[in-house]
């Protein structure tokens, strides 16, 4: 059952990847944010492919799982801060940035390397187990950090929409609200299992097949929007 859903997350997300890759977007300004966007998104549907692959892997040679588990808190960390910068930069264009990003993404990639170096023997005992609940200390810190971020950002675009628009107006990115509030969830589940119990592991497969296509589709019809809402823009002032 567990390869069933790795196996199909592997091709779901390879699938996904491409078309974020790959999907054309008109060459106006107002899209360039969006255009960046997609390509973090890119980068997270890879990722996401990657550790599907690496779980087929090690659950074909035999599940490691001090290994396993340290795999996928590093995994969700990066996954973390990619979803949140995207999903916050939807809601508000002024705070997309690479640089912030990256800022961001240094010290998880610092402790990543610390603890895949405990894999190779170069920390053991006791420094592995502090490398390990360092990384799972900054997860948790990173969650609460970057859900007070989006929800800072999201109460402020919704006091903006509800003045510019009436009730009848569709929120067209109500959804962005949705996915932030499962990423949130999926992350309490990566912390409980990295301390409680291996044996919810089949969930992770399973519920990121239906939540990573929910998004790309999504994260596509927005953009069919946005391109429909600024062209229309565009041809009403000639």
């Amino acid at each position: 059952m567990y390869l069933f859903f790795a196996i199909g997350a592997f091709w779901s997300s390879f699938v996904l990847s491409l078309l974020f890759l790959f999907t054309t977007v008109s060459k106006i300004q107002q899209l360039e944010n969006y255009k960046s966007a997609k390509r973090m998104m890119a980068f997270a549907y890879l990722l996401f492919c990657i550790i599907s692959l690496y779980e087929i892997i090690i659950r074909l040679r035999g599940i490691n799982l001090p290994t396993f588990r340290t795999s996928i808190l590093i995994f969700a960390t990066f996954q973390l801060y990619l979803f949140a910068h995207v999903n916050t930069s939807l809601i508000d264009l002024r705070y997309l940035s690479t640089k912030k990003l990256l800022y961001h993404l240094i010290p998880v990639a610092i402790l990543s390397l610390l603890n895949l170096g405990s894999y190779g023997g170069h920390w053991k005992g006791n420094y592995s187990n502090i490398l390990y609940y360092s990384l799972l200390l900054f997860y948790t810190i990173s969650i609460i950090f970057t859900v007070i971020i989006f929800f800072k950002h999201y109460w402020s675009y919704k006091k903006k929409f509800n003045n510019y628009f009436s009730g009848n107006n569709r929120d067209h990115l109500r959804w962005v609200y949705h996915a932030n509030i499962c990423i949130l969830m999926a992350s309490i589940a990566v912390i409980l299992f990295c301390i409680f119990s291996e044996e919810v592991n089949v969930i992770f497969p399973s519920l990121a097949i239906p939540f990573y296509t929910f998004y790309a589709i999504h994260f596509f019809k927005l953009f069919k929007h946005f391109q429909i809402r600024t062209t229309h823009r565009r041809g009403s002032n000639k």
